[in-house]
């Protein structure tokens, strides 16, 4: 059987599930509630606004946007993990974040050596 891109995402998605589930319970990170990440401080919020913004006006006039949308993703976590580190490092919360950079990276190299 043939792993479509369908296969890998679910592959990804479950794998990141089952590693962020595995790594709260060995650091002893809570859970937030609805399951997203708040923004850290104004300006944590007010960066991953303008993020959002220019990324959604850049899909409205860029043709090709995976790699908008790949680099946006990076962009987001790294600025995310950066101020986690800097000022909440008591929560442990940017481990969880670096981990998932690193989740991200191994499965868009092994995307793009399979699919290509």
């Amino acid at each position: 059987m043939r792993l479509t891109i369908l296969h890998f995402l679910v592959l990804y998605l479950v794998s990141g599930i089952i590693s962020d589930w595995l790594l709260r319970k060995k650091l002893k990170i809570e859970k937030s509630i609805w399951g997203f990440n708040k923004p850290v401080n104004k300006f944590h919020k007010w960066i991953e606004r303008i993020l959002i913004v220019t990324v959604l006006v850049c899909l409205w006039f860029i043709d090709d946007t995976l790699p908008l949308i790949i680099s946006f993703w990076f962009i987001l976590l790294i600025i995310r993990a950066s101020v986690e580190w800097k000022y909440e490092r008591v929560k442990k919360e940017y481990i969880l974040t670096v981990f998932t950079i690193f989740n991200s990276t191994t499965f868009l190299f092994i995307a793009l050596a399979y699919f290509n």
